[in-house]
Order: C-alpha cells, then structure tokens, then sequence
C-alpha cells in the first residue's frame, strides 16, 4: 500500500527548510550579534578599511563565506531530499523555501555588515560587502541559463557538472586548513583580520556539515538500527511490533549538526586526553636535575635567583638607582612599583609606550623600578618593557615624542609601539578555529599547539622582527619557539643572569594568575616567599612540581620546578575568556586532579593586591636602611578602561562623566545607565559576577591607597620627606586613558583584545605624550631634567 502524499503549505515550507539549516543560521546569528557587541570586531573592520592587502583578501574570504553558506545549506537539502524520505517528506529544495532561505542567510548577512561598516564610517568594507551581495545573487540566479545557454563552452561544462563544484570547494577547504594547521606563518601572512576570521567559520561549517553526515550520523545510525532490531525481536510475538520497527529509531536527514558535534567533543572529552593547554616549560627542574623528592632537592633554594625579598631588594640598592636628590646631606631615592590594569593589547600598548617613553626621556628610569605588578594585558605591558630595555642604550632624546616615530623610528619607545602594534590576534583565531577545534574530536600530536602557544610565539617572532635578537648576553634555552627572540628566554634564567652581572639591576616583573579550581591567586617571581610576605598567594612552580609528587604512582617519584619562557609567565596571566584557554598545570592528569591557571583579572585586574604586600615588604626594608639613604616607595598606576569609576578621587578633567562626580565618586545612575540589560532574571547573575571583578580591583586599589598613604605616616624618613620636602609624595602617580577631544579619525575606545587599528593607537599616542610631559612637574623627574 503506498503512503500518501501529503502537501505542505508555504508556511510548513519555510519552518521545515529553517530546521534543516540550523547550523547556517545559528553561525549568521551568532556573528551578527558579535559584531555589534564585540569592540574587537569592530576595530578589525576600522583596521580593515584602512589597508588595501586587507581588504582584498577580506573580498576573497567573504565571497568564499557566502558561498559555503549558500552551498552548504543547498547540500543538506539535497540530503534531505534523499531517498532516505517517503514522498510526502520529499520535495523541499524545489519551493520557493528550499531555493530563497539558502540564498537569503548570507544576503542579509552580508547587508548587516555593510550598515555596520557604514556606521563606523569604514566605507571600503562597507562597498565590498555590497558589492559582493551583488555578485552574490547574480551567481545564484544566473549560474543554470549560464551553463544552459553556454554548455558548448568547455569551461561552463565543468561548472555545470555537480562533481567539479564539489571539487573547487573540497580543494578551497582542505589547501587553507592544511596551511593553518601546518605552516600557520604562511596561512596568517595571506589572510589577517576579518578574512581570517570568515575564512576560518567557512572551513569549520563545512567540516562540521560533511563530518556529521558521512561519519558522525551513519556511524550513530549503526547502533540505533541495531538497538531497533533489538526492541522489534523482544516484541516481535505481541501486537506491538510491526516491520516499521526494525528502523524506527535511525535518524533521517536533516540531521542536528550542532547537538552531534557537541555530543562527541563530550564524549570524546571524557577520555582525559583532550587538553592541550599546558603551559610551556623549559628543560630543567630545581637547578637543572631531576630529584626522587622536592623536599630533598638541594638545590632548591637556589632555584630561585633572590633567597627572598630582601634579598632582592639589597640587589636593587646596590644597582645604585640613578634618579635620586640629596637634600641637606640625606639622599632621596625614588623606589617605583609599576601597577597595572589588564585589558589585553591595549593595556599592554598603554603601558610599555609609557613607560618606554618614560626611559627615553629619562634614561637610567629603569634603574629605580623595582617591580611591576598587573593583571591579563597589564603583565604583557610590563613584559615588553623589560624586554625593551636593552635596546635604550646610547639613546638620550629628551625632545622626542611619539609623534616623531615617523622620523626617528628606531627611538626605543618607537620601536616599542612598533612591536605592539602587529597583529596577535589572528594567529589565536586561526587555532581556535582550526588546532583546538579538531584537538576535541582527534586528540593527537599534530593539533596539539593551542592558541596560547600561538599567541605566545607570535610575540616572539613580532619582537624578533622589530628588536632583533636577544641582546641581553643571557643563553636562551634549547626548545625555545622562536630560538632568537628575548622573550624565548627562561623567566628563571633571566634573573640568575642579570644578578650575576654586578651593576645592573632590571625590574622584577610578579606575573599573577588566577587557579581556577583553587579560586586563590598564584604567583611567578624570582624570589621565594612564605604565606606571611604574600598571604593568599600560591608559588605556581612549586605548586606545579607538587602536583607530580602527589599524583605520580607509576615509576620513581620526581618532582621537577621547571623555569618557563618570560612570555608565558605574561600570558598566564593573559589568559581571558574563551580568546586564550586556561593553562594547565599538568596536562596528563585524570579531570578530577587538574588545576588550571586562568586570566589574574578575574581575581585582581590592577595586581593590586600584589603592590600592596610588596609595599609592607618594602617599608621592613626601608626601615632598616641606612639613614643617609632614604627609599621613597612612589606608585605608578595605569588604569586604560576609560569607562570605570576611579574610586580614589582623581577623576580626569577631561572626562565628559566629570560633572556627574561628587567627592569623588560617579552617581550611580549614570552606572547604571550604560550597565543594566534586559531579561534581568537570566543576565543578573552572569552581570553580578562580571561587574563584581572590576569592583573588587578598585576596592584592592583603593586598599592600596590607603596602605600607601599610611606608610608615609608610620615611617619617620618618609614622614619627614613628604612633610617637609615633597607635599605631594603620598600621591599616587596616576596614567589615565580617558575620554577626551581627540584629532583621530575615530574616538571609538580601543577594545579589549589582541588587535588594535590605527586609529585605536592614535587615541592612545595622544594621551601617552600628554601624561608623559606632565611629569616633568613631579618632584624626582624636574629634578632630574634640571641635573
């Protein structure tokens, strides 16, 4: 008997094709929503429009995105088309549904960006998404009377043959994954930016589609046909069972894409063998041999180049810092701690132009910062300034600024914004989308280099590029990334060096991190110290070497304190939400061992907290100097978020929310103003967490504050200087991106993220040259630029 044909009306038509193409608008939909919401897409569009090799490459890889969306969803409806479906299920591509839907997701997608290009007045992406919808629909409407017309010709045969479309699509597929896979250099070098970020989703769609329906689907399909014949034979003697039971729990295309993919990354996950996100160590452990047990290693103490504070500190003073005033025979000499607010790239940009430029109107400035705490970008920033300050030598430009960089390019402080202003966010997108990706389903060697790793080695070869090799005379180890870059050298080894170098001193950058199963903070520094010094701060290499003590069952029990690259000690600390994944501790460890370090913002995003237990170190130490010498603690704080209340008090002038403030403190409906959401019920815990971490970093910040305030208070010497001497020395230094009249094209605030357009990094030159001249007004700087 056969099965009735039933017709489905327009409306049927339209939910039926819409489920079949779930992925496709599910990816147009969660792309449209990123680039209105996400400051770092819109940025790239900026950058985008402003280089000619960028927006051609973002033409190919746009025009290859629709393409694959179109095609992609004709091929699933051909599926569902398939002989698979009685003739009542059948006849979906052939309707008005089956033919506009695939054609109208990447239309209307490419006209959402085009009104978003416009809106930010970037109207060569603007023209090219246009152009390319276009072009777009004239391929789709005129393909067949094309080949009809034409199909002499030999070349329209080919496109008119199903097999030769499916070719040039497999061959634009696999050669680009292959380069992003293999010789990820290569595949950043032709694509950038957007391009990469298109070209990545089309290849990761079409790999989800294909690999569900050839692989994931039939494979699944197996066992439920066998279970359907299971259930039929138990009830093959009852009414029940009919012969439309052996199969009745086999799917049918189309099949859901989304829910299989992330059924099997699940399942696969449950094997333990998923995580590539160790950290990188270098070779080495305690001092470079491999112990039975941490506790009998002797050598241990030694790991670290400083016994402890102190120790440091005596180091720091014997350096002789440079700036420094004698006033009736005592000498003043300023002792900087670096604090500094994450924010990915453009706190890293704000921070190390700063204070490079800093150095080069001041050289020796090096000399009086003793350490530099921060959070996420903040360390990446403190990072890039030590690894600058080699290259200062022989530099005295007082007159310089950044506007100069053009005609003096290699100034240090140049050569700085130089190196930051590379692209690292592509290399982490194409990881994402294509390493990481497939680590989940294929967890094997060639896909084990994550995006951290990525990110980490293109600092490198971006400081390499700009700086050259590594010119401080300390050995780099033998697996570095990029053998020649500074920031390949041991964390460790860095500082065993430069204190085995006598006169020279170089900050001490406390990389933090946040443990996120432990909810505590973890700390990278070159001196040991105890839960007295640094209370609530774990040791991440002890406590990395301690995991395989206790976990290690198989074989003698080792216990290695491994040093670890100076730009993986930054990025630990960088590791934000979903753009760079929690580091591992230990990779080989069963889920319920694993610890994992995540972006310190989440625990402190100013490192404030850090800055004060090394102020308390700090003033045991002054105390006990000689009375001659006097060590003035001064704080330098960078604070790049222009939108967050500054709860000390120094609110900028300049800000147009100057006027909503009252003793200091923003009203707190213009808060509320910018921060409250709809779906309140859904968004209010998410929103809670996220706006409690930036009020818990001013809260530490204003802590910070106070301590600071108080020492000059408790301390006789520094009571005397900030009484007698300098009125002002109590005050923190403060580095403020704010909201201000600007001369750039755009006055859009630069976004959190690896990435910054020109014009992001003309806002912040502007107001990097105007903090840095209005320290000639401060105590110790107009005392050096008059010696």
């Amino acid at each position: 008997m056969s099965t009735p044909t039933v017709h489905l009306n327009a409306r049927e038509h339209i939910f039926r094709v819409s489920g079949a193409l779930s992925i496709q608008l599910f990816l147009s939909i969660a792309m449209g929503i990123a680039l209105f919401k996400v400051p770092q897409l819109q940025d790239m569009i900026n950058q985008t429009d402003q280089q000619p090799g960028a927006l051609l490459s973002f033409a190919v890889a746009i025009a290859y995105f629709s393409l694959v969306m179109w095609w992609s969803s004709r091929w699933i409806l051909r599926r569902v088309d398939s002989p698979f479906h009685t003739p009542s299920e059948r006849g979906t591509l052939g309707t008005r549904a089956g033919e506009w839907i695939p054609r109208l997701i990447p239309l209307c997608f490419l006209f959402l960006l085009a009104a978003l290009a416009v809106q930010h007045r970037a109207y060569g992406v603007a023209l090219l998404s246009a152009l390319q919808s276009v072009l777009f629909m004239l391929f789709v409407w005129l393909r067949i009377p094309w080949v009809k017309r034409y199909r002499q010709h030999a070349i329209l045969k080919l496109f008119g043959q199903p097999h030769f479309c499916h070719g040039v699509i497999a061959l634009c597929f696999l050669v680009p994954s292959a380069l992003a896979v293999f010789a990820i250099d290569v595949y950043v070098r032709y694509f950038e930016g957007l391009a990469i970020i298109f070209w990545g989703l089309s290849n990761m769609l079409l790999g989800c589609v294909l690999v569900t329906y050839y692989v994931l689907a039939p494979g699944l399909n197996v066992l439920l046909k066998g279970l359907s014949y299971g259930i039929y034979w138990a009830f093959k003697s009852t009414s029940l069972a009919s012969p439309e039971h052996k199969t009745f729990l086999v799917m049918k295309p189309p099949y859901p894409v989304v829910t299989l993919i992330i059924a099997t990354a699940f399942l696969v996950s449950l094997s333990g063998k998923t995580d590539n996100h160790a950290f990188r160590t270098l070779p080495g452990d305690c001092r470079y041999s491999a112990q039975d047990d941490i506790s009998r290693c002797e050598d241990q103490r030694r790991f670290k180049p400083y016994a402890s504070f102190a120790d440091a500190f005596s180091d720091f003073k014997t350096a002789q810092p440079r700036i420094r005033k004698t006033v009736q025979g005592i000498t003043y000499v300023p002792v900087y701690i670096v604090v500094n607010q994450g924010g990915g790239l453009r706190a890293a940009y704000w921070s190390a132009v700063t204070l490079s430029l800093i150095e080069q109107r001041y050289p020796g400035f090096h000399s009086n910062v003793f350490a530099m705490t921060g959070a996420s970008g903040g360390t990446v920033g403190n990072t890039a300034y030590l690894a600058g300050l080699d290259y200062h030598a022989g530099f005295d430009a007082q007159a310089h600024d950044l506007s100069q960089c053009q005609q003096w390019p290699n100034l240090p402080a140049c050569m700085q914004k130089s190196f930051l202003s590379q692209d690292f966010l592509s290399p982490v997108v194409t990881s994402f989308l294509h390493n990481d990706f497939l680590y989940r389903f294929v967890p094997y060697g060639v896909f084990q280099d994550d995006r951290a790793f990525h990110l980490e080695r293109s600092f490198e070869l971006a400081h390499q590029n700009t700086f050259g090799a590594n010119a401080s005379g300390c050995p780099l180890a033998e697996n570095s990334a990029a053998s020649e870059s500074f920031l390949a050298l041991g964390y460790y080894s860095y500082y065993h060096c430069i204190k085995g170098s006598s006169g020279i001193w170089r900050p001490l950058v406390l990389a933090s991190s946040y443990l996120q199963e432990l909810g505590a903070m973890s700390l990278t520094v070159p001196f040991n110290f105890d839960d007295l010094a640094f209370p609530g701060a774990l040791d991440l290499q002890k406590l990395q070497a301690q995991m395989y003590i206790e976990t290690d069952v198989k074989g003698p029990r080792s216990a290695p304190i491994r040093d670890i690259p100076l730009i993986t000690a930054a990025v630990n600390s960088a590791r934000f939400p979903y753009v760079t994944p929690a580091g591992s501790l230990r990779a080989d460890m069963p889920w319920q061992y694993k610890i994992h370090t995540a972006d310190a913002g989440y625990f402190d995003n100013f490192g404030a907290k850090t800055a004060r237990q090394v102020l308390t170190q700090l003033s045991k130490s002054i105390s006990s100097s000689n009375p001659d010498v006097v060590y003035v603690p001064q704080i330098l704080v960078f604070k790049n978020d222009p939108f967050y209340p500054n709860e000390l008090g120094l609110v900028n002038p300049q800000s147009p929310y100057a006027e909503t403030v009252e003793d200091g403190v923003r009203a707190p409906l213009e808060i509320a103003k910018y921060r409250s959401a709809a779906m309140n019920e859904i968004s209010a815990p998410l929103q809670s967490l996220l706006q409690a971490r930036g009020g818990h970093s001013y809260v530490a910040l204003a802590e910070l504050d106070t301590a600071y305030r108080n020492q000059f208070q408790q301390v006789p010497t520094l009571r005397h200087f900030s009484q007698s001497i300098n009125s002002d020395a109590a005050e923190l230094l403060l580095f403020e991106f704010s909201k201000s009249p600007s001369s750039c094209q755009s006055s859009e605030d630069p976004p959190v993220g690896w990435w910054l357009s020109q014009d992001s990094r003309c806002l912040l030159d502007e107001q990097i040259n105007h903090n840095v001249k209005l320290l000639a007004d401060n105590y110790f700087f107009k005392t050096e630029k008059e010696n």
